[in-house]
């Protein structure tokens, strides 16, 4: 039985990958990947290697250690570090094989409120204001000629 050319080609793709994995790694990185219990947290500065270690401890537990993709939730702080993730991972990993929980902080916080805050009684369309939203619209709220407590007649039918 022959196997489709895509599965064949990523076979050669994957096993140049997990080569690379492992290839100019200091020992801290090298342990960054091969942990696989539990949760880890990479703090070093700027340009040292953190998202390099990150994906490619993605790729080392759902390719090495069969792990699924759905299992796995992987967070930065900047959308930029995000869109590297995202971007290197799908390259090391089978396509389909990674998820959407590759991501900012706030943007898993907004997708997961999204998906569950219905449990709190609230709806699903919602908006997230940063400090500055908010201050805008307590000032547009204040040039408001209502204000709370006020009552508004309704028209008569």
């Amino acid at each position: 039985m022959n196997k489709p050319k895509e599965l064949s080609l990523w076979k050669v793709k994957y096993q140049e990958t997990m080569k690379d994995i492992f290839s100019d790694r200091n020992s801290r990185q090298r342990e960054a990947v091969e942990s696989t219990e539990g949760r880890i947290r990479v703090v070093a500065g700027a340009g040292t290697g953190k998202t390099k270690a990150l994906t490619h401890r993605y790729a080392y537990i759902v390719n090495v250690l069969g792990i699924d993709p759905a299992n796995i939730l992987c967070l930065t702080f900047t959308n930029k570090a995000a869109e590297e993730m995202r971007a290197r991972i799908s390259e090391m990993v089978q396509s389909g094989y990674y998820n959407d929980f590759v991501s900012t902080i706030h943007g898993f916080c907004v997708k997961f409120l999204r998906q569950e805050i219905y449990r709190l009684g609230f709806p699903k369309s919602f908006t997230v204001l940063d400090e500055e939203d908010f201050a805008a619209e307590r000032a547009e709220y204040n040039q408001s000629p209502f204000k709370e407590g006020d009552t508004v007649s309704q028209p008569l039918q």
